[in-house]
């Protein structure tokens, strides 16, 4: 292929959005005539937006790289076979950019019937929904919404309400904290379009025909592995392989067994078999680029069907339906079966089934106790974290039902349990068809009660051997603290400052240590999140992480103030088991990483902002242009420009208010200085806030973007009342301004000639610094202009080597209200940083975020 060395030039986008149909390579199209050539492989599935046709055979690109599998710009532009693209119309493009899998793309594309129906869907229109973990199996449903859902991803989404089946959705009609329709609790669901059929689609009977559905799905299998053989012969190599669409497979990974279902059957370019199989669970593997797939294609020959893996007994039918028995499953020889005297496990593996209110005695989420047998000294409740042995394994879970079942002679206490981690041969909630709880397949296990014992990991049990606090932590004890203690409230720090206080820092907890201390140490403002009742709809260890995060960490902290590492580390640890991230254990992460992860993904906490533009967020980043003219720019300053040049609005004032700075980690600043602002005045970037006119004071009624600065400072110089507006728009430099009238409240323009316009301020309460790779904080110890400050560091020293354990420390910081003022600001402008004062240096040049509190608004919320 001859290199091509230019640029094309830009005619107008298009807009012609095209998928890539079958794996090709791409050769980049640079400005200069000495590069290298660059090629790049798409992938099957990849969008691309079409930029310019260079001839008959090639086209320019730009890849959407909406999975983020290629690390290029999406401004790099690349020469493609035309032929090796299936156009998009713009019309369908919002449906199905949100589709997840590249393969169910293609799919659709091919199906140009199909494809515009589902375009046409609309609200209230009636559709099939296939069900979740089903290959041809659908249920009626009614659209409540189509729209954009920027938690879940990019691209246009339904919002469906089921029409039949009990908890066969998973929501009322809200995601990510936001109610986009109403439904009855568990009949709810957002699907992107692959997930549906109109309900009049002509093609739906033949779902339940293997042949048919094998021969369509062969021919689609066409575009994704460019086939020598005949789709007769592709069909054939397939019966002889004895895998067919829908069956149920094993993948041995990492020699873990992987179950999952058979989507796609076909050839690769060396003809050889491939299956593509959706997975029950994403993973990591090379198959995929080491990016987390559901979906995979793999040789046939790695694949055994799940009745082979299981045994002569794992796969059997009832009601017509494949299901899996509790008989052994695995080489882990997991569950026995019930009808084993001598054993006491019992598995479930039947099918979804509607509840049966007289199916049993016990109870669901009831707080019901049991008394379990004698032989136990344990007594356990619905929500208790329990450890069950498994050929000698502990296996972790929560009691979600305890009572009796049905022709058990011996009637003895059974809990049912969901369990942490999926297995095959666990079951999704049921037992010989009835219903006890609801979860995930391969998540719930029926055992004895007396088998149970309480979670280890969560207990300090005086029976469980731990290293002694000498070896790892120190000799300091840090006790469990229940209840409700205030924030610490004191005039004179000097006591409670110095070595061994604060958070103890251990495997890079700094960002963690440093954000949870600036969080609770001194204020109360994000209380809430320490307090808020466990809902239905909350992750089954949220009470578990909040009591840990109060219990083990908070309260210590306001009492003691001291905090041992193993108290912290056992958050992290639950974070990771929550969240199948185990780098929050052992990495460096960002403070508004773990915010996001704490606060928003387990605690579910209400979002602290919500903007003009109708989306909702809990820290706010600085978006600025760098004004060369600014050499040390003020929070206030930043935070005003950042507001101007997106256009945003806060539509209310916040309890809190997290600001990072214009900068990315420790390797760009975009100011060398900044000065964190005490107080921050939010009047005029607040949504139908009264607004004072900038000439006379007077309330404003319009608002110029266009003179930012021109007459005052700030967003102040932007607002006018009708008169003053008029008046300075009368000059020749701003008669082509574009304005436009402010919202003002009723009740105010009512009493506005009695009262004056106030000003909505925030006050800051901390600052969390970064200097090469290590996060420290100043924190405000109070309320009021008059409060000192201390500076937090978790591993300010360490005792012992490898083996050692770090040393926080507490520093009074008397003049830090002097260095945030405007007189030492402009005492510190003057100096070199060299000279500058230890923790000065640190507040001013390494600021990384900082946090505001309303202590007016926050008595409310």
């Amino acid at each position: 292929m001859m290199t091509v060395k230019r640029k094309p030039k830009k005619q107008g986008l298009s807009n012609s959005y095209s998928v890539v149909k079958y794996n090709v390579m791409a050769e980049k199209m640079s400005s200069s005539d000495h590069a290298p050539p660059t090629y790049l492989k798409l992938l099957t599935g990849t969008l691309v937006n079409v930029n310019v046709t260079l001839d008959e055979t090639f086209v320019a690109i730009k890849i959407v790289n909406l999975e983020k599998q290629y690390h290029v710009s999406e401004e790099d532009i690349w020469k493609c076979p035309r032929d090796a693209l299936i156009h998009v119309d713009k019309s369908v493009w919002p449906i199905l950019s949100a589709v997840p899998s590249p393969i169910d793309r293609v799919v659709l594309l091919r199906d140009s019937v199909l494809l515009e129906e589902l375009a046409a869907i609309k609200v209230g229109s009636v559709v099939n929904i296939l069900k979740d973990g089903y290959v041809n199996e659908y249920l009626p449903a009614v659209v409540k919404y189509k729209g954009p859902i920027s938690k879940k991803g990019p691209g246009v989404y339904f919002g469906v309400e089921i029409l039949e089946g009990v908890h066969e959705g998973d929501n009322d009609g809200c995601y990510g904290n936001q109610r986009f329709f109403s439904s009855p609790p568990g009949t709810g669901m957002f699907v992107s379009v692959e997930r549906l059929l109109p309900a009049n689609y002509s093609m739906r009977q033949n779902f339940n025909d293997s042949v048919q559905q094998s021969k369509l799905v062969a021919s689609m299998q066409k575009q994704f592995y460019p086939v020598n053989s005949s789709i007769s012969e592709t069909i054939c190599e397939c019966e002889k392989s004895e895998l067919k669409i829908g069956d149920r497979i094993i993948w041995m990974y990492d020699n873990e067994p992987i179950s999952g279902i058979v989507r796609c059957i076909g050839y690769s370019e060396s003809n050889q078999l491939k299956v593509s199989i959706q997975l029950d669970e994403p993973v990591h593997t090379d198959y995929v680029g080491g990016r987390e797939s559901r979906t995979i294609t793999v040789p046939a020959l790695e694949l055994v069907k799940a009745s082979d893996f299981y045994g002569d007994e794992g796969e059997s039918k009832v009601n017509g339906e494949v299901t899996w028995s509790s008989g052994a499953t695995s080489t882990r020889d997991i569950n026995t079966k019930y009808n084993q005297a001598t054993q006491d496990f019992i598995t479930l593996n039947t099918p979804p089934s509607s509840y049966d209110d007289g199916a049993s005695s016990g109870s669901e989420g009831s707080g019901y106790y049991d008394t379990p047998d004698s032989s136990s000294a344990e007594s356990f409740c619905v929500g208790s974290l329990v450890e069950v042995p498994i050929n000698g394994e502990p296996n972790y879970g929560v009691i979600r039902w305890i009572g009796t079942v049905p022709g058990d002679k011996r009637s003895r206490r059974v809990a049912g349990i969901e369990m942490e981690k999926e297995q095959p041969g666990f079951g999704d909630g049921s037992f010989s068809g009835r219903r006890y709880f609801h979860c995930n397949p391969e998540r719930s296990l029926f055992i004895s009660l007396n088998q149970c014992k309480r979670d280890s990991r969560f207990q300090d049990s005086p029976f469980k051997r731990i290293p002694r606090k000498s070896e790892d932590f120190g000799c300091i004890e840090s006790p469990i603290i229940p209840g409700v203690i205030p924030p610490v409230s004191r005039g004179d720090i000097t006591s409670i400052c110095g070595k061994n206080r604060g958070i103890q820092g251990h495997h890079n907890s700094c960002y963690l240590d440093a954000t949870l201390f600036s969080m609770f140490t001194f204020t109360s403002v994000f209380d809430s999140l320490l307090y808020r009742p466990a809902l239905c709809t909350d992750i089954p260890h949220y009470q578990l992480i909040q009591r840990v995060l109060r219990d083990e960490i908070v309260n210590p902290l306001r009492t003691n103030f001291y905090v041992r590492a193993d108290r912290v580390m056992k958050l992290r640890t639950l974070m990771k088991e929550e969240l199948k991230d185990v780098s929050f254990t052992t990495e460096e992460k960002d403070p508004e990483e773990f915010l996001t992860s704490l606060v928003a993904k387990i605690l579910r906490a209400e979002p602290f902002l919500k903007l003009s533009s109708g989306q909702e967020a809990y820290h706010y980043q600085l978006f600025v242009e760098k004004d060369e003219a600014l050499i040390f720019p003020t929070v206030q300053q930043l935070f005003e420009q950042s507001f101007l040049s997106s256009d945003l609005k806060l539509k209310e004032v916040p309890s809190c208010l997290i600001i990072q700075m214009p900068r990315f980690g420790k390797s760009f600043k975009m100011y060398p200085r900044i000065l964190p602002s005490q107080l921050l005045d939010v009047t005029d970037v607040i949504e139908d806030s009264p607004r004072q006119c900038t000439v006379c004071g007077n309330l404003a009624d319009f608002e110029c973007k266009e003179c930012f600065e021109q007459c005052d400072v700030g967003l102040q110089s932007i607002s006018f009342c009708r008169a003053c507006l008029e008046r300075s728009h009368n000059h020749e430099r701003r008669r082509n301004h574009k304005y436009k009238p402010l919202s003002v409240p009723l009740e105010f323009t009512i009493i506005k000639d009695h009262c004056l316009i106030p000003r909505l301020y925030m006050q800051l309460f901390a600052v969390v610094c970064i200097e090469t790779s290590h996060y420290v904080t100043f924190v405000k110890c109070g309320t009021g202009a008059d409060a000192p400050w201390c500076f937090f560091d978790s591993m300010a020293d360490r005792k012992g080597e490898q083996n050692g354990y770090n040393i926080p420390e507490m520093v009074a910081c008397p003049e830090l209200p002097y260095w945030l003022s405007e007189k030492g600001a402009m005492d510190l402008q003057s100096k070199d940083e060299r000279r500058l004062p230890e923790y000065a240096k640190r507040l001013l040049c390494d600021a990384y975020m900082c946090m505001y509190q309303s202590t007016e608004v926050m008595m409310y919320r």
